[in-house]
């Protein structure tokens, strides 16, 4: 039986090194993407908020700590960056926040080697953009459990699988039941 630090080398830490080797930085985004949903399951178990998804504020306050950020800054990242990442495939243009009355914020968003783990704000022309490296801020998570692989086995909700072959006379079916 595997462990669970094993099948997360295999299940994330070796297809990020494999997207690092797409030319021209082209498997960002989906690294980024993974990046994302480590950092929300990270976060969550550190701040007991796995199973209440409700409550996002006390995770972001973990994760911005960890990170060396501002909080308002990380918060305006995760609705820009993550939202837009994980629910349309790219970082939205604006984002509401909520923990500011439902005030609209408008970015522009920037990804690039020169950028760190952690969001940057930059302003270019009066216009404000949220920047990111997405291979740093991933690999920032990937280290996160690699070192804390304990942390792997308090997700109550989201358990790492199991990798076994198929039972003998199991019948399976794309049909409904």
């Amino acid at each position: 039986m595997l462990t669970d630090r094993t099948k997360f080398i295999r299940w994330y830490v070796s297809p990020y090194n494999r997207l690092k080797q797409i030319p021209r930085g082209d498997g960002a985004f989906v690294a980024l993407s993974m990046g994302f949903f480590l950092c929300e399951r990270y976060y969550r178990i550190k701040s007991n908020t796995i199973t209440q998804h409700n409550k996002t504020e006390p995770f972001l306050k973990k994760a911005a700590w960890d990170f060396d950020c501002d909080l308002k800054l990380f918060r305006h990242f995760w609705f820009l960056f993550r939202h837009g990442m994980q629910h349309q495939g790219q970082p939205k243009k604006k984002i509401k926040d909520y923990q500011l009355g439902g005030k609209t914020y408008r970015y522009k968003w920037m990804i690039g080697a020169e950028f760190g783990e952690r969001p940057s704000l930059c302003v270019n022309n009066g216009r404000k953009i949220i920047a990111i490296n997405p291979w740093k801020f991933t690999r920032f998570m990937l280290t996160r459990f690699i070192r804390n692989p304990e942390i792997l086995r308090r997700s109550i909700s989201h358990s790492l699988g199991d990798i076994f072959p198929l039972p003998p006379g199991c019948q399976c079916s794309e049909k409904p039941y």
